[in-house]
């Protein structure tokens, strides 16, 4: 029972270290005057129409790189459109990413078959004084994405996700992010048979101390839920104040509180907490039992 707990703390804790970004990525956006920006430093020339220019890095497609099982070379085909006039703020964009009849990515998971459709309405909102953005918002809706294993099961995920992002008033670095998942997925396995179904939901504040390249600790706070709807088995996860900085691969503080509950009756299986030892690197409690975490490579 112990292994399966920090089990499931971990797959928050992974999405947890997600919602932080470890690195730099490209956001896709940029503007006439300044060019590609990063997701951590969104600005533009005042008066300037922001536009997008490589929109599959933003939405996490042109990372890996797809092609396209017909030997095409635009997989997905991403479009994106003005929904607003040049100069006009906030700019408004209409973005598809279409995955067609099947992408497969060029150097990972090449067995697996991706296809469907991701709608993304991206805001943009402006200082046209400072020539800054304030912030920026990424509503999506994933229509029918399906995946398709080597060994024939396939993944179906629908639903939607939100991010806001807010920044400085000086070059437009991300001080906070705002992430909202809420998704249904489902897989089958060769013969059809259903083998998992669940709801997933995922609220989570991203703070910042600095602005990027110079960010110096990140706060997440927030909660996150997978409902196991053939075990009929909610997972319910809070995360307060988990602490992120340089100095170490864990985070070193803050802690995450799981409860499991039974979806016929709502009654409690358990309530698990794992707290992170203030400034230090890899200890932690489990309900108030030590442990340590594995060593940072």
């Amino acid at each position: 029972m112990l292994k399966k707990v920090v089990t499931v703390l971990a797959v928050f804790g992974v999405v947890g270290f997600m919602a932080t970004g470890c690195g730099t990525q490209t956001s896709g956006l940029d503007t006439t005057a300044v060019g590609q920006s990063t997701e951590e430093s969104i600005n533009s020339s005042a008066n300037d129409a922001i536009a997008l220019s490589d929109v599959s890095d933003d939405l996490s497609l042109g990372v890996m790189g797809y092609e396209s099982v017909l030997g095409g070379s635009s997989c997905p085909t991403v479009t994106k459109a003005p929904q607003t006039a040049p100069g006009v703020y906030p700019s408004v964009y209409l973005v598809t990413a279409d995955f067609g009849n099947g992408c497969v990515p060029k150097n990972y998971f090449s067995g697996v078959l991706t296809s469907g459709k991701i709608t993304a309405t991206v805001t943009l909102f402006s200082d046209t004084t400072a020539g800054t953005i304030t912030a920026e918002t990424i509503d999506a809706s994933t229509r029918n994405l399906v995946r398709t294993r080597a060994d024939g099961a396939s993944v179906y995920i629908t639903g939607t996700t939100s991010i806001v992002k807010t920044t400085s008033g000086v070059g437009g670095g991300v001080v906070s992010r705002t992430i909202s998942v809420d998704v249904s997925q489902a897989v089958l396995s060769a013969s059809g048979k259903l083998i998992m179904d669940h709801n997933v939901a995922l609220n989570f504040t991203v703070a910042n101390t600095g602005v990027w390249p110079n960010i110096s600790k990140r706060v997440i706070n927030g909660t996150g839920s997978v409902d196991h709807l053939l075990k009929k088995v909610l997972a319910t996860s809070t995360l307060s104040n988990i602490t992120i900085d340089q100095s170490c691969c864990h985070p070193v503080d803050g802690s995450i509180t799981l409860v499991l509950t039974r979806d016929t009756d709502n009654s409690t299986i358990g309530t698990y907490t794992l707290s992170f030892v203030s400034g230090q690197c890899g200890s932690a409690d489990l309900n108030g039992k030590s442990i340590t975490l594995n060593a940072c490579d």
